[in-house]
């Protein structure tokens, strides 16, 4: 596996950890914005803007 691929992998073992600890708020804003913008084969769930904050509140 390249260093990209372990990478990306890494990204999203984070995002799948992280999305275990979401907020029922931030559950509802993800669910919110997957119904808004999923569905173009190009945008994923990891692109939701939400997740920094997660990352940053889950940080401390």
């Amino acid at each position: 596996m390249s260093p990209e691929q372990k990478a990306v992998l890494a990204s999203y073992e984070r995002m799948v950890e992280m999305a275990q600890h979401l907020t029922p708020e931030e559950r509802s804003a993800l669910a919110e914005w997957e119904r808004a913008n999923l569905g173009d084969g190009v945008t994923s769930t990891s692109d939701w803007p939400g997740w920094e904050a997660v990352f940053a509140r889950l940080s401390h």
